[in-house]
């Protein structure tokens, strides 16, 4: 959704990929499948919407682009009240625009590779002719007009967009550049579900992992495909809540209306965890990972490290003397670097120095939050690599103790996807379980 660029096209490959899903990039998935996240992580990435004080310090008001179609987006129409989010649409007049709308986005990033992210909401009336959006996509928090700097190619995952309102509509895209020459759209499918989606709640969710995508409307499986480009699934990304103006002119007399959303969450694949503590990292070869010259290297004399898991299931890595193991993006290199940490525009968690460490049966391999990409050596360099490339195995020793050893614990595994029982589950509120929720309205 990229300001004048992702507005444009956007329509078209929504109507065009409705009927069947774009050849070689997906493919529609049997009825009755389901995702069980039953040994999976609730991570503190995400909002309840109980709190106001905090949701407001969790969410940009507005996007990158000011207006979508002929609404413009107000600050004012952003509210937190009851428990939910509410985007408000209003038949007003400001400035040449006879309609206003609202959107947000997410201050935190949502990691990719291994993670599932669930957004329960009851989108605008249909009647009012207004977009309901979730989707997943990283600007740089700052009102435009620009994309988040060293995020190439800016992919953007649309998880339901109300061009008919009786379907799950998916879209992926890619914004190279963040311009329309270079955008790239990979099709998506539209989800027949059976009902108004705007006559109650619903959840709308992604899991990204293992190389795929896989989209659940009310946690039945919708689509599940391969995407066209691997940022799609391995980036960490924002999330965005929008109203927008691609149905075409509103309909006064259904205004003023909202969009309520009543939960976003975030689950992590799983994954044993490695508790915080000092630790020697030990390649394959029996060398050490070592910071020399503000660069990763690999040397035959070891270093601590300081390794601090977070409520986001990711690592951060330290020297004794406080530099931080991330990821430099400046002028558009990826180079694996030690230093004072960087920070991802106002991410407070820093994106850019933090790792997964997954776990396999000889070891654990790194891979950037940011970027998803893993951790390789080349003969004595540490660098990141690139998709394909297989991931460095580190053993890694709690100083003074015996090592940390992996060898047991399996690496994180498909959700069962089970045939559900029919029920009207989806209608409960916020008490929903951490596990399998039941098909409704379809």
């Amino acid at each position: 959704m990229a300001l004048m660029t992702r507005r444009s096209v956007l329509g078209a490959a929504i109507l065009t990929a409705s009927a069947s899903v774009v050849v070689g990039h997906g493919r529609a998935v049997a009825a009755d499948a389901d995702i069980d996240l039953t040994g999976w992580t609730l991570l503190n990435i995400g909002d309840e919407f109980t709190d106001p004080v905090r949701s407001s310090s969790q969410w940009h008001r507005g996007l990158w682009y000011p207006h979508s179609g002929k609404g413009l987006f107000r600050d004012a129409n952003v509210s937190f009240s009851d428990g939910q989010l509410r985007l408000a649409a209003r038949a007003e007049q400001i400035d040449t625009f006879s309609y206003t709308f609202s959107a947000v986005e997410s201050v935190f990033d949502v990691p990719g590779l291994c993670t599932y992210v669930e957004v329960r909401a009851k989108a605008l009336p249909s009647a009012a002719n207004v977009l309901s959006a979730i989707w997943m996509q990283s600007s740089a928090l700052d009102g435009g007009p620009s994309l988040l700097a060293g995020a190439e190619p800016n992919p953007e995952l649309d998880i339901e967009e109300t061009f008919d309102h009786t379907k799950m509509n998916i879209a992926t895209h890619v914004w190279p550049d963040n311009t329309e020459t270079t955008h790239r759209s990979f099709g998506g499918y539209s989800y027949p579900v059976g009902v108004d989606i705007s006559r109650d709640f619903h959840t709308y969710g992604v899991e990204r992992r293992d190389g795929r995508l896989r989209f659940y409307f009310d946690r039945h499986l919708a689509w599940e495909t391969n995407p066209g480009d691997s940022s799609l699934w391995r980036m960490s990304r924002h999330m965005v809540l929008s109203l927008e103006g691609h149905l075409g002119t509103p309909v006064a007399s259904q205004l003023p209306a909202t969009f309520d959303i009543d939960y976003v969450r975030t689950w992590y694949a799983p994954n044993p965890a490695l508790e915080s503590g000092d630790y020697l990292l030990t390649s394959a070869d029996g060398r050490f990972l070592v910071s020399h010259d503000g660069a990763p290297t690999l040397q035959a004399q070891p270093q601590t490290w300081r390794v601090v898991r977070h409520d986001d299931c990711t690592y951060s890595l330290s020297t004794p003397d406080g530099a931080v193991l991330g990821v430099d993006t400046e002028a558009g290199k990826h180079e694996v670097v030690v230093g004072s940490g960087r920070l991802t525009t106002s991410d407070a968690g820093g994106s850019l120095n933090r790792w997964h460490l997954l776990a396999g049966r000889s070891g654990r391999t790194l891979h950037s939050k940011f970027t998803g990409l893993p951790i390789i050596v080349a003969d004595s360099r540490v660098i990141e690599g690139v998709d394909g490339d297989p991931a460095a195995v580190w053993m890694l020793t709690e100083t003074g103790s015996s090592p940390v050893r992996s060898s047991s614990a399996p690496a994180p595994s498909t959700p069962d996807r089970s045939v559900p029982t029919v029920s009207n589950g989806a209608s409960s509120r916020r008490d929903l379980p951490w596990t399998r929720l039941t098909r409704s309205g379809v």
